[in-house]
C-alpha cells in the first residue's frame, strides 16, 4: 500500500475485479486478449500539477525495473501512444 502513495497503476486488483481502473478511467481488451486500450483518467496529474500523458505512461512502462520487469516486458510486444501529448487516452 505504501507504493500507491508514491505512484498509481493504470489498473489494480480489487475485490470482484482483477483489472479495476486506477490511473486509467477505462480499459478495453480485444476479443483475443492480445491488445488493451487504456484511457487515462481525466485530470490525472503529477505531484507538480503537470498532466499525465500517454507518453509518460509509455516512458514509465519502459523504465520499470521492479521484481517482475523481465516477465512483464517479455509479454508485451509494443506500447503505442496514438495521442502522446493527450491526457485523455493512452
Amino acid at each position: 500500500m505504501v507504493l500507491y502513495a508514491l505512484h498509481d497503476a493504470m489498473v489494480k486488483p480489487m475485490p470482484g475485479n482483477s483489472m479495476a481502473p486506477s490511473l486509467a478511467q477505462s480499459v478495453t481488451a480485444s476479443p483475443d486478449g492480445r491488445t488493451y486500450d487504456f484511457a487515462i483518467r481525466d485530470g490525472a496529474t503529477f505531484h507538480n500539477g503537470e498532466p499525465v500523458t500517454s507518453a509518460d505512461v509509455k516512458f514509465s512502462f519502459e523504465r520499470y525495473r521492479g521484481v517482475a520487469h523481465e516477465l512483464l516486458q517479455s509479454r508485451v510486444a509494443s506500447v503505442e501512444t496514438p495521442m502522446p501529448g493527450s491526457s485523455a487516452s493512452g
